[in-house]
């Protein structure tokens, strides 16, 4: 079915749409799952089990409800030595990114966004007055990353 009278129907930007519009009416939603690797074929293969999927609505953001589904199932996989968050650029964001200081055994993996600042860890406070800075100095991925001799499909890996 298509139409603009679906309960919660949003105009999306359609990234696969090669001509004509760009955009089009529909559902946006975001998915959690668990990839458990198995041995298939002489290899590792993945498999992908859904643990959630959320609808999102106009009173939260995309990277709220991310957040939420990660806080929701993190306390089942608190005796896990380390779950590893994939995701693509569009989530490497400080509401995504900040739940991996909740957990002691969680990490993020994901592509830096080409509009993303990346910054040094703050400095000690100095103990005088005013507010303490937030952040170091602002890095740069040219000077102060050195980069894999060999790309990783399309990208670099870069390590400081």
């Amino acid at each position: 079915k298509f139409g603009r009278k679906f309960e919660d129907v949003s105009k999306l930007f359609d990234h696969a749409a090669h001509n004509g519009s760009n955009y089009l009416n529909g559902h946006c939603f975001v998915s959690l799952m668990l990839c458990v690797p198995i041995w298939s074929n002489r290899r590792i293969a993945y498999l992908a089990v859904p643990l959630g999927y959320r609808m999102r609505q106009k009173k939260q953001s995309k990277l709220e409800l991310a957040a939420a589904m990660v806080r929701q199932v993190m306390p089942s996989f608190a005796s896990q030595k380390n779950v590893i968050i994939l995701c693509d650029s569009w989530y490497a964001k400080k509401n995504l990114a900040c739940i991996v200081d909740e957990y002691p055994n969680l990490d993020l993996i994901c592509n830096a966004r080409t509009d993303s600042v990346i910054y040094d860890l703050a400095p000690q406070p100095t103990g005088r007055r005013g507010r303490p800075a937030k952040h170091g100095e602002r890095l740069s991925i040219k000077e102060d990353f050195t980069l894999s001799a060999e790309k990783i499909g399309d990208y670099y890996m870069g390590v400081r």
